[in-house]
């Protein structure tokens, strides 16, 4: 009986050497030293925001001390296919795993048994619908579209015709901006909204849709835009129409700036706009909080929401970046070396 519970511990103890099979003992910040294995489950790179979010947390991945080895996975927007691919980053042995959730009900099993087997686990953006987690950092999406709506609000004097370009249908981000806009609409009576569209968060599709909003609307006094590549697409459209100029929200992307900076450079008075901003450094903060909680590292709060900066014409000369691309978003952690690498034009 003696030898057969001896072999038992000892197969016991060879498993727990196999990469991808974890101990279920619980983890104790500071307790398992690094460097680490990280890895990073990303929703989709469907749009040059969610490019640069990626290569954020890649280069500060890549530079780390503190990593040994990472691993990034690309659902696709595919929830199932998430869940997969976490069920694989497990396999090889991660101490830290960083996610934006899809389909926080359908994670819920694959997460629980990632926390339960002393996985340091930090979801972005989007909250699981679990409490075994290490950390949440998030940015303001509520905040996004009152400051936004806001701005259009007082632009037009609480009175006219708008049109909304929604993000992508389905996404909670895109859902709870827009609503949070909508929230603030409510106060102004006399702001009637004419139309609304999912335009992706896409320059193209932001401009396609807006087309089709000039084509049905022959007045439009402002446009509400739950991002700044479709408002881009919303001023050119008008521009091909011939249609006066409007006010319009916008994100912080570098496109949106130069085609801005350019209005003002040419003396365009109608036009003005507004720009709120979420970082692309997000998964980066993310992945800088799991190596705080990994190292034994004290952290503020288990839950952080960062607050939305909203730029005005004021703010539109100092951060504009005539040597970077349209893809480039502003309010970035990349290293300028990266930056010029990534986004610069001969």
């Amino acid at each position: 009986m003696k030898k057969f519970s001896i072999v038992i511990l000892a197969i016991i103890l060879i498993l727990m050497a196999i990469p991808g099979i974890v101990s279920a003992e619980p983890y104790v910040p500071g307790s398992k030293k690094g460097p680490y294995v990280v890895g990073f489950s990303e929703v989709w790179e469907a749009n040059t925001w969610a490019a640069q979010a990626k290569a954020e947390i890649e280069e500060a991945m890549a530079t780390s001390p503190d990593v040994k080895e990472f691993y990034i996975t690309n659902s696709e927007g595919d929830g199932a296919k998430q869940v997969a691919d976490i069920e694989d980053l497990l396999t090889k042995g991660i101490d830290l795993l960083v996610l934006q959730p899809i389909n926080p009900d359908a994670l819920t099993p694959v997460i629980e048994k990632a926390f339960d087997a002393g996985v340091v686990v930090v979801p972005a953006m989007v909250k699981l619908n679990t409490d075994k987690y290490s950390a949440y950092i998030e940015s303001d999406e509520v905040g996004y579209g009152t400051l936004g709506a806001q701005w259009l609000a007082d632009k037009l004097g609480g009175k006219g015709k708008i049109i909304i370009l929604d993000g992508a249908a389905g996404v909670v981000t895109s859902e709870t901006r827009t609503n949070a806009a909508l929230d603030v609409f409510k106060n102004y009576p006399e702001i009637e909204i004419v139309g609304r569209e999912n335009a992706d968060w896409d320059y193209a599709k932001g401009r396609e849709v807006t087309e089709q909003l000039l084509a049905a609307n022959p007045e439009i006094d402002g446009v509400w835009s739950g991002g700044g590549d479709m408002t881009r697409g919303a001023i050119d459209a008008f521009k091909a129409a011939r249609r006066k100029l409007v006010p319009m929200t916008g994100e912080d992307s570098n496109g949106l700036f130069k085609t801005w900076f350019q209005m003002v450079q040419d003396g365009e008075k109608d036009f003005d706009s507004c720009a709120v901003s979420t970082g692309a450094w997000m998964y980066r903060g993310a992945f800088e909080l799991g190596i705080k909680i990994l190292k034994g590292e004290t952290i503020d709060q288990k839950d952080t929401t960062e607050p939305q900066v909203l730029y005005t014409a004021e703010d539109l000369e100092s951060l504009v970046r005539p040597d970077l691309s349209d893809s480039y978003w502003l309010n970035s952690k990349l290293s300028e070396e990266k930056k010029k690498e990534l986004f610069g034009i001969d």
